[in-house]
């Protein structure tokens, strides 16, 4: 997908979504679909936890079984709906609610919203109600350099802009990360008024991760981009308050890690402060392990 434009994510995802099928989700080798109710248990119940745009379309329901949906949110469209700004992707719910009308109208789908996954329901219970479960959580905690107010990560900040919490910003926004979501971070600080907004990514250019032509986005957008620069923490005032962050260039490349992509090495003795207002991090995403220690998974 490198290189999409981002008009097309929508029908990206919609393609995904038309052509999901239970066969793609083969453990590797094992020739078995994980979740799928066979032989004697074909008309079972099943259940999801949290429902994105394409997990709605379940071909559980395709095939007549009777599921239900838990969601934490209020609505069902999962990140998309929630978070990606909406010049690059459409309201869902009119689609979403196409997509489920018929299980609903013939009773084998109930929705529960604003149910979280390891404190409103956990595992255990699930397993016992349900014939299978198919767990959908995504990837729930990101990655940070520390806590301070002033430090938000980048999906909080853009869910906060698109449901209204956010509508203005003024002084200068560090945007830590080089991927579509810190673009989409960077260009909508951009858009609230930030007056300079700073892409901050340890690597070079040619390994930044945002497909191009957001990389072109990021350009058009007036927002500064410091590359070989390598975010190493925040500083705070008495209060807990961001002061600035520190940063250090980075000099050399270590060997090639797994994935192919090149390590910079910070060069020692060179860290300095960068004054900052916000700092949107944008640096990944990891799985929460407390919420799986709750639910017992």
């Amino acid at each position: 997908m490198k290189g999409l434009p981002g008009h097309a994510f929508s029908a990206r995802c919609r393609f995904a979504t038309s052509n999901w099928s239970p066969a793609a989700w083969r453990a590797p080798g094992s020739g078995r679909r994980p979740f799928c109710p066979k032989g004697p248990r074909a008309r079972g119940g099943g259940c999801r936890q949290q429902a994105g745009r394409v997990g709605v379309r379940v071909r559980l329901l395709e095939k007549g079984h009777s599921v239900e949906i838990f969601e934490k949110s209020e609505k069902l469209g999962g990140t998309p709906q929630w978070i990606i700004p909406g010049g690059r992707y459409e309201d869902a719910t009119a689609e979403v609610e196409a997509i489920l009308q018929p299980a609903k109208k013939a009773g084998r789908l109930n929705i529960r919203l604003n149910c979280t996954f390891g404190q409103d329901v956990g595992l255990e219970e699930l397993l016992a109600k349900y014939d299978a479960v198919f767990l959908a959580l995504g990837l729930g905690k990101s990655t940070s350099l520390g806590q301070a107010h002033g430090v938000v990560d980048a999906l909080t900040f853009l869910q906060d802009v698109k449901n209204g919490k956010i509508s203005a910003l003024h002084g200068k926004v560090a945007v830590l990360g080089a991927g579509n979501t810190a673009v989409d971070a960077a260009v909508t600080a951009k858009q609230l008024g930030a007056d300079d907004v700073f892409v901050i990514y340890r690597r070079s250019f040619t390994e930044m991760p945002a497909w191009p032509s957001e990389q072109e986005r990021l350009f058009g957008s007036g927002s500064h981009v410091l590359i070989l620069t390598q975010p190493v923490g925040y500083e705070v005032d008495d209060s807990g308050k961001l002061a600035g962050l520190r940063i250090a260039p980075g000099r050399n490349w270590a060997h090639p890690t797994p994935p192919g992509r090149r390590r910079p090495i910070v060069i020692p003795g060179s860290e300095s402060v960068m004054a900052a207002d916000l700092v949107i991090e944008a640096m990944g995403r990891e799985f929460r392990r407390s919420s799986a220690r709750v639910s017992g998974a």
